[in-house]
């Protein structure tokens, strides 16, 4: 008995060093005498003294409790309380046992300390409220986290943090139990179920013309393509007289028992879903300055139009391959700058025309693509843009987007050094008038002014003092179209007009070249800061779009996109 007054001694003197308020716990509630908890021992121990017990225990999360052999000094620790297993608390006259109260971990609050039942944690920890627990004993050999209802002491194993039931069934929680029950279109007793297949019944489920989908659960019916119904029932489809066409719009539809076929129009290619029209890009060549190209070279290698034009003094002679509904886009050229500060960002721009056109196979358009107005690098003064032209036969003008006028000192942008979209040339800023009715620039003066820009029928006029080659003063009139659209040449320094009707400047001072186009832009005046007038366009298409302004820099360009067949 003195080494149990020992021991009660010693463990009173630990409650009150440690100075917790779990600590104040430590009296005869929590410790007893004479009595043990069994079956709950899971590690043994021999000390010397009780309180290396008491310590041991502290610092093992698992110990909920312990047992102390007086004459033996042994330790031994319990993974319960007597709270817990009141039924395996017995009497023993040689042993002590103890309740932990500082930092226990509740039983069930955590995987390493999971209870085997509801109530056993309810009794273990008295005041505990419903919730999610860890259990040991809902599915062997595995500890999971399920819902306790503390008032029923019930488990509800369909909460397990691991399923009870295959994924296939539905988990009915019952007091004290629950059962599985496979969904439908599965089979099996609910920890097991295996899917039907429909798609494999002896009698058909589905159409002969459709496709059976067995799905986990349940099947579908889909008709095969080219047919219509629910699966069930499928009827061909005719998809060439469906209101949304199967085919692309340049395509023709042929419908087939079940299936359909799409074949390019004429002029298309492409697999019939998808059909691109003919489109072809004109270009310069490669040239620049007064003169047209001379050789289209592999320019035009492996495009739509390979093969299909030729060249003659600088102007392409296009064949048209199909008979049927084409779009055409005229950019013609910028006009020139020269070395003053900021000169390049305000040079004329050259316009942009679209429009539609009905073209016969077999027939010939002539397409001059418009070049830049010749750059000064010497002095100032620029020479004109050449325009753009697009004529049918020998002098039918479809399409012609001006070139852009040269500029003399610029210090800022001016819109009439801009091509206009409408016939009349610009008369250019501080300078001479421009043509209309398709003639060129005539209007002149005494000073060494610029010349002024071709159009399609006629000539743009020299400067009054031009006088030769290369010339006196002044800067020469570009050519009209029906005449060679050849550029105006300049007086000195090489700022010609570009090719399509561009005027040259006199190049050293004096004024700028108007631009080429269906009217000649005006000569530019010897002033400093002025520009020779952008040539005037034209537009006989359908669907039109005309755009002022729009080529700030090079040559010009000619698009020509296939878009329908004539019916």
């Amino acid at each position: 008995m003195a080494s149990l007054w020992l021991f009660s001694s010693t463990l009173a003197m630990f409650c009150q060093i440690i100075k917790l308020t779990e600590a104040l716990q430590c009296g005869s509630e929590g410790s007893i005498s004479g009595w043990m908890l069994q079956k709950h021992i899971y590690k043994t121990i021999h000390v010397d003294k009780g309180i290396n017990c008491v310590q041991i225990c502290q610092n093992d999360n698992r110990c909920q409790s312990l047992n102390f052999a007086m004459r033996l000094r042994i330790c031994e620790l319990n993974d319960r309380t007597k709270e817990a297993r009141p039924e395996h608390f017995v009497p023993n006259p040689d042993r002590y046992y103890f309740k932990r109260y500082i930092k226990r971990v509740p039983l069930g609050s955590t995987m390493d300390m999971a209870a085997v039942s509801c109530k056993e944690i309810k009794a273990s920890e008295k005041q505990v409220v419903s919730g999610k627990y860890w259990l040991s004993t809902i599915k062997p050999n595995m500890t999971l986290l399920a819902h306790c209802d503390m008032n029923t002491g019930d488990v509800d194993e369909c909460t397990a943090s691991s399923p009870m039931c295959h994924g296939n069934a539905f988990c009915n929680n019952t007091l004290g139990s629950y059962n599985c029950t496979c969904k439908p279109g599965y089979y099996g007793d609910g920890k097991s179920c295996k899917d039907v297949d429909e798609c494999t019944a002896s009698s058909p489920m589905c159409h002969e013309s459709a496709f059976c989908n067995n799905t986990l659960g349940s099947y579908n019916c889909t008709c095969k393509p080219g047919y219509y119904g629910d699966g069930k029932t499928c009827k061909d489809v005719d998809e060439c007289a469906a209101s949304s066409s199967m085919c692309h719009g340049n395509a023709f539809c042929n419908n087939t028992l079940g299936s359909y076929k799409c074949t390019c129009k004429p002029r298309y290619y492409g697999d019939g879903k998808t059909c691109k029209a003919f489109v072809a890009v004109f270009t310069n060549l490669g040239a620049s300055g007064r003169f047209g190209p001379t050789s289209i070279g592999s320019h035009y290698r492996g495009k739509d139009h390979d093969g299909q034009v030729t060249l003659a003094s600088g102007i392409q002679n296009w064949t048209v391959p199909s008979s049927g509904e084409y779009q055409v886009e005229a950019i013609g050229a910028s006009g020139g700058y020269d070395t003053s500060a900021n000169s390049r960002q305000y040079r004329g721009r050259g316009a942009r025309m679209i429009g539609t056109f009905s073209l016969i196979k077999g027939e010939i358009i002539q397409i001059l693509v418009g070049q830049e107005g010749g750059i000064n690098t010497v002095g100032s003064t620029s020479g004109g843009g050449g325009g753009s032209f697009v004529v049918r036969g020998a002098a039918i003008p479809l399409i012609i987007a001006g070139g852009g006028g040269g500029i003399e000192s610029a210090t800022a942008r001016h819109f009439q050094c801009d091509a206009p979209t409408s016939t009349t040339g610009h008369t250019g800023y501080q300078s001479l008038a421009g043509g209309s009715g398709g003639s060129g620039a005539q209007a002149f003066n005494s000073g060494n002014a610029g010349g002024g820009g071709g159009g399609f029928v006629s000539s743009g006029r020299s400067g009054q003092n031009f006088g030769g080659s290369p010339g006196t003063t002044g800067g020469e009139g570009g050519k009209g179209f029906l005449q060679g659209g050849v550029g105006g040449r300049a007086y000195q320094n090489n700022p010609h007009g570009g090719f399509g009707g561009g005027a040259g400047a006199y190049g050293n001072g004096g004024g700028a070249g108007g631009g080429g186009g269906y009217s000649g832009g005006g000569s530019g005046k010897n002033i400093v800061n002025s520009c020779g007038g952008g040539g005037g366009s034209y537009n006989a298409g359908k669907d039109k779009q005309t755009y002022c302004c729009y080529n700030t820099a090079g040559h010009g360009k000619v698009f020509i996109t296939f878009l329908k067949s004539l019916q």
